[in-house]
């Protein structure tokens, strides 16, 4: 369950900071993070966690938004709905999942073949 808290009255407070994990607490940086408007499902902004697994977007205006974030190996999330409020800095802490094997593993092995002479 991620984490939502708003922090308001504090200089350059506007905006969503993201902030990825794993299971153990250890961030996940170069992890792909999008914003979305909830109601059509427009791209508002994206882009990518720094080495501490944070990225942060300004948004101008109050709105409910989507937040997704994917990272390899990982199983993806979607945040819903997040409201940004006017003048305040909404900080979302989220962990991911390692992602688990999708189907059957088949493993072939092959007896290796005489040298021909």
């Amino acid at each position: 369950m991620p984490l939502v808290e708003f922090e308001c009255d504090v200089p350059d407070a506007q905006g969503i900071l993201v902030r990825l994990a794993d299971r153990t607490g250890e961030s996940l940086p170069g992890a792909d993070v999008e914003v979305r408007s909830s109601g059509v499902g427009q791209l508002l902004a994206a882009g990518k966690t720094d080495a501490s697994g944070e990225v942060r977007f300004q948004l101008p205006h109050r709105a409910d938004l989507v937040v997704s974030a994917s990272f390899i190996g990982f199983e993806p999330v979607a945040i819903t709905p997040v409201t940004v409020r006017q003048e305040c800095r909404t900080t979302i802490a989220v962990q991911l999942e390692v992602r688990s094997a999708c189907g059957p593993i088949e493993v072939v092995a092959k007896e290796p073949s005489a040298p021909s002479q």
